[in-house]
């Protein structure tokens, strides 16, 4: 590793899907004295995908099985941002473990009113030109195929069967490239630029530092005070990208913040997260009329009124030749973002995730479990219980429905539906504690009280849609990344 310098043009906070993606495209934009400052180690740098059987899987959804799971948070209303709730402290961060949805935000939402006109107009869309075409670019060229490219016969038969039940599927656009040689498909992440020599070269990435704060200096830049490895530094920046996770990024903002204004305490509304709930099965190949040929299919239907919801079905193959794993959820909007953050003054001190649910939060969740239900009747030829949901609950949870839905043996086209939800803050896609063209963050996320600090992430989204953030996150930090480098 580099040895940390006392100063530097930028300093990008986090190493994950936003950080990386700011850094890289600082330099591609010609920025040289850049830092990337991670709290935690340089670790396995494969993505979960990789490992073998179903340790990827339960690294995401047990957090005490993966080393790098930390949380410095509590909740007010657990499982909600409790439990598996928390963020990968280690280089690459999230993006070794996102599935590589790539689903821009939708348009209506874009141009409801949240978001900024000239950052919507700048975003443009994926298949026109803006940040999202130019992102969307990137990942075709890496994937060497469209990111909504069909992924073979399997996925064909699951889409026909949708569409003769009268759902307007589609393909999950996705970067993630098949490995032939274990038959497993693995997203793409940012740190695989750091792997491989660039033109140009990359900025540094310090593992084991943490910020711990940021002080203004009579100069305008920033200070920011460091645990690199067990001992305190300061490292002054001309500009600092806070891009540390919606959660982390909150509590450092909201400190400055506090240091800024001389108040001992800072709350920060409109925290959301995606509504999710679904079910898994073990369905008969001759249900979806499969081929007999091996595969997988990740398709959904898009956000419709009122559900505010996507649908998405997932199929694939297990132990039977003869059965099929089929999982289906709706991920759907929060609007409004009642719950909060409580950011204390101290350093150290965790910060309190005040848990609320809106009447409009029910109606959805409401209305996804009507589609649920539907889809699992049209799966079964039939009316038929699909278990319960308790969304506000957290139950019951997804790793447990899907663990008996794998061990069911039904007779013939026998179908048994096991229920489960996402609790809060446990899908990986918090957002909106920081919004663009706010009280607290301008048009391209450079903070109200020290503009020199620019945020950038899902913590800056105005509002998240029923899309998967990754997409936006890294078109949103390439604008940024060019914003930063203009005013340099």
């Amino acid at each position: 590793m580099m040895h940390l310098p006392e100063s530097c043009q930028v300093a990008v906070v986090g190493s994950g899907i936003a950080g990386l993606t700011m850094a890289r495209e600082l330099a591609l934009s010609g920025v040289r004295s850049c830092v990337v400052l991670e709290a935690g180690p340089v670790g396995d740098l494969r993505h979960k995908n990789s490992l073998p059987g179903d340790i990827g899987l339960r690294l995401w959804h047990t957090a005490a099985a993966d080393p790098y799971f930390a949380r410095s948070w509590s909740s007010n209303r657990p499982p909600h941002f409790h439990r598996s709730s928390g963020i990968r402290r280690r280089v690459g961060g999230r993006s070794l473990y996102w599935h590589g949805v790539c689903l821009p935000i939708e348009n209506d939402v874009l141009r409801a009113g949240a978001w900024p006109p000239s950052v919507v107009d700048a975003l443009g869309s994926v298949s026109g030109s803006g940040w999202y075409a130019d992102t969307a670019r990137r990942l075709e060229d890496w994937l060497g195929e469209p990111l909504d490219a069909s992924r073979g016969p399997l996925e064909a038969a699951v889409l026909k069967w949708l569409l003769a039940q009268g759902y307007f599927a589609r393909t999950v656009p996705q970067a993630a490239r098949f490995d032939r040689a274990t038959g497993i498909r693995v997203p793409y992440s940012p740190v695989e630029h750091w792997l491989r020599e660039e033109p140009g070269g990359l900025p540094p990435v310090h593992a084991r530092c943490e910020v711990l704060e940021m002080t203004p200096t009579a100069s305008g830049r920033v200070a920011l005070t460091l645990d690199s490895g067990g001992s305190h530094r300061v490292l002054v920046a001309e500009r600092v990208c806070l891009a540390a996770g919606t959660l982390p990024t909150t509590v450092l903002a909201g400190r400055l913040m506090m240091r800024v204004a001389g108040t001992d305490e800072c709350r920060l509304e409109g925290l959301n997260d995606h509504i999710v709930q679904g079910f898994t099965a073990s369905v008969p190949r001759r249900v979806l009329a499969l081929p007999r040929l091996p595969g997988d299919a990740l398709c959904y239907v898009p956000r419709t009124d009122p559900t505010e919801s996507n649908l998405f079905v997932d199929v694939t193959e297990t132990s039977d030749p003869d059965r099929v794993l089929l999982t289906a959820w709706t991920m759907g909007e929060q609007v409004g973002g009642d719950s909060a953050v409580r950011v204390p003054r101290a350093p150290g001190a965790p910060a309190v995730v005040d848990v609320r649910f809106s009447a409009r939060d029910h109606c959805v969740i409401g209305h996804q479990t009507r589609q649920l239900g539907e889809l699992a009747e049209r799966l079964a030829g039939k009316p038929l219980p699909t278990g319960e949901w308790h969304f506000a609950a957290g139950s019951p949870e997804y790793l447990p429905a899907r663990t008996r839905a794998r061990a069911h043996r039904g007779d013939g086209d026998g179908i048994a539906f096991f229920p489960y939800v996402y609790p809060l803050g446990s899908v990986d896609h918090e957002s909106g504690t920081l919004p663009l063209g706010s009280s607290v963050a301008d048009d391209y996320g450079a903070l109200r009280c020290l503009p020199a600090v620019r945020v950038a992430g899902p913590a800056a989204f105005p509002r998240s849609g029923a899309a998967n953030p990754s997409l936006t996150t890294m078109a949103l930090a390439t604008g940024q990344a060019r914003a930063t480098s203009s005013t340099l």
